[in-house]
């Protein structure tokens, strides 16, 4: 009878490890879903602003073949700067995650 014990109490102990084994590994799993969100919600983002980028350097594409003002000139050239800095800025958030 004592060796019957011995066994129940052995899967018992076994039996509470998997038990917190499957808890970690489901508190895992919640992160990664979390952080798969997120990341699909920063591509995303980084996607429509490409798109915008891509917009706006089509339009400055045209814009080369318009008379423009040294002020307009400087304005566009900012805009592009600006856009072109948020690319990088994007890849390299994109880069810290991976």
């Amino acid at each position: 009878m004592n060796q019957n014990e011995i066994t129940a109490a052995e899967i018992f102990a076994k039996s509470a490890k998997l038990v917190k084994k499957l808890q970690v590994q489901e508190q895992q799993i919640n992160q990664l879903v979390e952080e798969n969100f997120k990341l699909k919600k920063t591509l995303e983002e980084q996607t429509n602003s490409l798109n915008t980028i891509k917009e706006t350097n089509k339009i400055a594409k045209l814009a080369v073949g318009i008379n423009l003002s040294e002020i307009e000139k400087a304005e566009l050239k900012q805009l592009i700067s600006a856009k072109i800095k948020q690319i990088d800025d994007c890849i390299k958030m994109l880069n810290n995650l991976g």
